[in-house]
Parts: C-alpha cells; sequence; structure tokens
C-alpha cells in the first residue's frame, strides 16, 4: 500500500483553507491540498505533512492534527493508497507558490469542488467539515468516480492505522 498525507491549513478567524493547483503532472491544474507520499527519509508519518507542506508552501504547520484517513482502493490493483489527512489552525510563515504548486486561499463555504479530483467532491467536504473519519472509496478500472463508498465515524485515529484496516 503507498502512503501519503494531505494537510488543509485553515484559517478559522477568516474561515477560509489554503489550497493549490498542482503545475504539471497527471494532476496539472487540479486544486488540491498540500502533501505527499511518506519516503524513506520520513521517520514517521507527521514528519511527512511537515516536510512535504513546508517544500510545497514555505510554511512550517505547528501542531497538525491527524484528522481522517483516506483509502483510495482500485479493483484489480494490487497497491493502493491510503492519505491520512491533517488539519492545521496554526502556522509560521506567508504561502509561497512552488515550482510544484500554486498557494491560495478559499473561502470554506464556496471552495470550487469541481477544479479537483472527480472523487474529492464526495469525501472532501466530510474532511474538512468532520474528524475521525475512515473513508473508504472504491473505484473500477479506469473511473473518476468510486463504485461505492464507505464512512465510518467516531473512529480513533492513529499513525499506521492502514496496517490494521481496510
Amino acid at each position: 500500500m503507498k502512503i501519503a498525507t494531505l494537510c488543509y491549513l485553515i484559517d478559522s478567524k477568516k474561515k477560509r483553507v489554503l489550497l493549490g493547483k498542482k503545475k504539471y503532472g497527471g494532476a496539472k491544474g487540479k486544486l488540491n491540498g498540500f502533501g505527499g507520499k511518506v519516503e524513506t527519509k520520513d521517520i514517521t508519518i507527521l514528519e511527512c505533512i511537515k516536510r512535504e507542506f513546508l517544500e510545497e508552501t514555505g510554511i512550517s504547520l505547528n501542531n497538525p492534527k491527524l484528522s481522517n484517513v483516506v483509502f483510495f482502493n482500485w479493483e484489480g490493483e494490487k497497491e493502493n493508497l491510503v492519505v491520512y489527512v491533517y488539519k492545521c489552525t496554526n502556522w509560521s510563515g506567508d504561502p509561497k507558490e512552488s515550482e510544484e504548486m500554486t498557494a491560495d486561499w478559499y473561502k470554506l463555504d464556496s471552495i470550487p469542488i469541481g477544479k479537483m479530483w472527480a472523487s474529492d467532491s464526495i469525501w472532501f467536504p466530510l474532511a474538512i467539515k468532520y474528524s475521525e473519519l475512515i473513508i473508504n472509496l472504491y473505484f473500477q478500472p479506469n473511473k473518476d468516480q468510486p463504485k461505492e463508498v464507505s464512512i465510518k465515524f467516531n473512529e480513533k485515529l492513529y499513525e499506521n492505522i492502514h496496517e490494521k484496516t481496510n
């Protein structure tokens, strides 16, 4: 299983979230949170999100909280993806565009979901609004929308939960 991270930086006072558009690759032009795949140099998943967020935005996260876990399961694939989703309301620095992504604030009540991955329309609004969710998305080959979704509420989340669930 591939392991990745995402973090949503939330400015509670101004009711907005920091998102970016990918500049290249298969996700070019897609709006997303910041994060990436866990690398061997990352001792923990938390270290990964802090490193990725700093690389992609120039912002240091202060005390990001593991909020939700999303499993992406593709029919017929040997290796699927688990994404550890963090939220953070305390940070140091100002957002800067990187080689990989833009960095812009979006009002929480008017996020352009249509500019995200198709499946984000299902899980992203839940991940922003709630915490302690485990979301499983089941895809058929070459399809953008999942054929099945399961959501578990009020789950105790922890790093490496993917080794025990799914």
